[in-house]
């Protein structure tokens, strides 16, 4: 059970639920991925910096942290301002403009701020390569390559398609597009498959880049418990709360929280201010959620010095040292994503709850062992050695318990009573 669950407000949530849905509540919020500042700003930090040594042709940056961008009659407005004369549309000025304040008038800050102080933190440390927020004229002066827009989730894709329609809008920009002068970059912490598609669907055909997959209660398995977390998310939607759908925004059902806040794009019961109902996350606020990260970093640097022959006897020897090591478990968890049908990195990182990075680096180690082919599909072997993984793990669960004794085999019921006898 998540820490959160066993603090009295997280109790007093679950209380709210009946007790034959409150195990299926609990499962819903063990299904939630807690990332951590650290976490967050550390991925970030090291996605760029490392970007810099493994692709330096995108470079120098400039760099801009997604926010809402108000809008005329449905339309997103302009970064910035344009004349409206039809000749001699040159946009300047030599900083973005801190924006629209009209937007959110509650004047609340959620990831912007973080993501803010790490741009300033990168420019400050390379100002050359990494530029925070310039304007026009600032951009003419240092000609980067890439315009890079960060953001934290990619829920449903609308907020950063509408970020860069108002960048796009700018014919200072599609100029600067078309002659090959600068192109578009999304850098988001987590994301989901739909939204990342559809943000590639946009006109600046941006190159979309996520940290992190996001699991989605669409993406659960087996079928029979995505089916009963979907109901329990619907039940109690329809009874107290008419905003965004059962799932959250879009229907997305997105299973991670983060720090700074919960995204609209989880499910209503964990964030919804409904009548007469609590929410976990009240206001969407994590205030108080204590998580700590799962450290798979370690795992996978385990797995990259496991030896090929080490993971080979591991398998077809159970009592080879390296069967229970962290590192086979990494590698035997995404070989059974991949033979379920988890073809691309971003979805066996959602399933797996690992970095693009580490599943990328978990992959290859399973194609040099020639257990996935070069396509992503599982191979004979690796089929193979998945089922001999699967049935020593059976048989370590039942040397070390048995199945629970039946009420028949605890209690005597009889079937049926005879007279006592007479003493």
């Amino acid at each position: 059970m998540k820490a959160i669950l066993k603090s009295a407000h997280g109790l007093a949530w679950l209380a709210q639920f009946s007790r034959a849905d409150q195990d299926m509540a609990i499962s819903l919020v063990n299904k939630v991925r807690f990332i951590d500042e650290t976490e967050f700003a550390q991925g970030i930090k090291t996605y760029l910096t490392d970007l810099l040594q493994r692709e330096p042709d995108f470079f120098p940056l400039a760099l801009y942290v997604e926010r809402e961008i108000p809008k005329l009659k449905g339309v997103p407005k302009r970064l910035f301002s344009e004349p409206r004369r039809k000749r001699g549309r040159r946009i300047t000025g030599s900083a973005e403009p801190w924006i629209y304040r009209t937007v959110n008038k509650s004047g609340e800050v959620g990831s912007e701020g973080v993501l803010r102080t790490l741009v300033t933190e990168l420019q400050r440390s390379n100002p050359n390569q990494y530029i925070s927020h310039g304007g026009p004229d600032v951009l003419r002066k240092t000609k980067p390559n890439t315009f890079v827009v960060l953001t934290d989730f990619l829920g449903s894709g609308q907020r950063v398609c509408d970020f860069l329609t108002s960048v796009w809008k700018l014919r200072t920009f599609r100029s600067w597009y078309s002659g090959e002068q600068i192109r578009f970059m999304v850098v988001a912490y987590a994301g989901a498959k739909e939204a990342k598609e559809k943000v590639q669907r946009h006109p600046s055909a941006p190159d979309v880049r996520l940290i992190r997959g996001c699991k989605t209660l669409s993406a659960i398995r087996p079928l029979e418990e995505r089916e009963k977390l979907i109901d329990l998310c619907q039940r109690y939607h329809v009874r107290s709360h008419k905003g965004h759908g059962a799932l959250g925004y879009k229907q997305s059902g997105a299973l991670v929280v983060f720090a700074h806040g919960c995204p609209n794009n989880a499910p209503s019961i964990l964030h919804a201010k409904m009548k007469g109902w609590t929410p976990l996350f009240p206001g969407r606020s994590t205030a108080g959620v204590v998580e700590i990260s799962s450290g798979e970093g370690g795992a996978v640097l385990a797995m990259k010095m496991l030896q090929k022959r080490d993971v080979r006897a591991a398998l077809e020897r159970p009592n080879a040292p390296h069967i229970k090591s962290e590192a086979v478990k990494i590698l035997m968890e995404v070989l059974s994503a991949v033979t379920h049908g988890s073809r691309s990195e971003l979805a066996v990182s959602a399933r797996c709850d690992m970095t693009i990075l580490e599943t990328r680096i978990v992959v290859s180690k399973l194609r040099r062992l020639g257990w996935v082919s070069d396509n992503g599909r599982p191979t004979t072997q690796g089929i193979r050695q998945r089922d001999m993984y699967k049935k020593y793990l059976d048989n370590q669960s039942g040397e070390t318990s048995s199945a629970p004794p039946t009420d028949d085999e605890i209690y005597y019921i009889p079937e049926s009573l005879r007279r006592p006898r007479q003493v």
